[in-house]
């Protein structure tokens, strides 16, 4: 038998195993990036907004609060709620008919390096036939994911004991849905883990007044266009927060003030210090679909006004 042969047939059992790897052990794959990103169906809702957003909002929760609505999650890491990113929001709505973008305003995502949506544009540059491969045959991701998940690379290479998972389910984990939702958690939970981290970005940089200005004036234009636009900041911890607003050269006040002026309803979240994060940063899955619902039922309270 030949090399290439062999070499193929070691790939196609490798495509096979790739198959049966748990779900939430997977790496996160580039097709589900790709295929909300350049889905071709529109929505009634888009929500847009940083890595709180694409693991903290469930649309499946808001389409049971909103019946006959199609809701999509386009929150990304790091993102800016600047140029492409509001673009993207505005181009996935139904011409007609309920259209509603919901803003997920974290201190981050009014940064100026978040503004390039770099990980955004990282997925509207796929397309043609790799872009194809990516949204048909997402499995494929596993053999080319740049950083394979260890748990993962046990599974393919080593058929690891499955009979006690505790030993493989260390680390961080998530799910992706259809809906751009990333369900994600942490075994162990380090409920300060990202303070850390945080305070390093805002020793470097701080939300901009440049960058607000800039989604006021999307919020405006969207207003006067009949959209209605939800704002609100995602919840993550008391700790974290007051990090940010100890930092912050941009009060929520502020923020909110500014927001609304240009046509945008806040939407307040009750109890926000009650969400379960398991990162400091982060929501667990069931206080992310605690939040969808506080979300949609705020959303429709703001269609009945």
């Amino acid at each position: 038998m030949g090399i290439a042969a062999v070499a193929g047939g070691f790939v196609k059992h490798t495509m096979m195993e790739a198959r049966t790897i748990p779900d939430d052990l997977r790496p996160l794959p580039l097709s589900f990036w790709v295929r909300k990103t350049h889905t071709p169906d529109k929505f009634n809702v888009t929500i847009i907004g940083d890595s709180r957003v694409y693991r903290g909002v469930a649309p499946e929760v808001l389409e049971q609060e909103l019946p006959g609505t199609a809701v999509l999650n386009l929150g990304y890491s790091s993102a800016g709620l600047a140029g492409d990113l509001c673009r993207l929001a505005e181009e996935k709505l139904v011409p007609s008919g309920l259209r509603c973008i919901v803003l997920g305003v974290s201190p981050l995502s009014l940064f100026p390096s978040s503004s390039e949506n770099e990980h955004l544009n990282q997925f509207t540059r796929i397309s043609g036939a790799r872009g194809w491969l990516l949204s048909e045959a997402p499995w494929i991701d596993v053999l080319f994911s740049p950083r394979p998940a260890p748990d993962v690379a046990n599974w393919v290479l080593k058929r690891g004991d499955w009979a006690s998972p505790e030993s493989f389910r260390k680390g961080n984990f998530q799910i992706p849905h259809g809906s751009g939702w990333v369900e994600s958690w942490r075994v162990p939970e380090k409920p300060d883990w990202a303070l850390a981290s945080y305070a390093k970005k805002f020793a470097a940089e701080r939300p901009s007044p440049k960058v607000l200005g800039e989604l006021c004036g999307f919020v405006s234009r969207w207003h006067a266009a009949g959209i209605l636009v939800i704002a609100f900041r995602p919840p993550s911890t008391l700790r974290m927060e007051r990090l940010e607003d100890r930092m912050s050269l941009l009060p929520e006040q502020e923020i909110r003030r500014r927001l609304t002026g240009n046509g945008a309803k806040w939407l307040d979240i009750t109890d926000r210090y009650g969400y379960h994060s398991y990162d400091g940063s982060h929501l667990t899955a069931d206080a992310a679909r605690r939040l969808s619902g506080v979300i949609g039922k705020g959303l429709r309270e703001a269609l009945a006004e």
